[in-house]
């Protein structure tokens, strides 16, 4: 391989690894305008069970918190499949940077730490707090 081929290489390695890192930010800003999603769907369910909760019938009730509960399953769904792509490609720009020997510092050492688990947990309880919000609402 000559001198002008490697550096041609290690250029394209280079561009690579930054549309991974651009396609990392945009999947961070789609994951944050999820969670607004996903905030607008629980309030909108808590304020429709503080206000009409008492005065529903059983069967409205249970229709209201299915589709609460199958909304809240899809975006949590979609979020988990957002979270392990952002993970995965982070592993794959880190062995890229490696090879470059570039640095790409610390910013998403923390996300990739504490995403999985707790994306998961945090949905989870506040799902279970609404529809115990609701549940306790109907049967003072």
């Amino acid at each position: 391989m000559t001198e002008y081929e490697a550096a041609d290489l290690q250029e394209s390695k280079r561009a690579v690894l930054l549309q991974q890192l651009a396609l990392m930010q945009s999947l961070g800003s789609h994951l944050q305008s999820l969670g607004q999603t996903a905030r607008a769907l629980l309030f909108g369910y808590v304020t429709l069970a503080y206000l009409i909760g008492a005065k529903l019938t059983g069967v409205q009730a249970v229709i209201l918190s299915f589709f609460f509960v199958v909304w809240t399953s899809a975006i949590y769904s979609e979020g988990r499949m957002i979270v392990t792509g952002a993970i995965r490609m982070y592993e794959s720009a880190v062995d890229s940077a490696t090879d470059l020997n570039m640095d790409l510092g610390n910013q998403w050492d923390s996300f990739i730490k504490y995403a999985k688990p707790y994306h998961s947990i945090f949905t989870l309880v506040l799902s279970l707090a609404a529809l115990y919000f609701m549940w306790s609402i109907r049967h003072p």
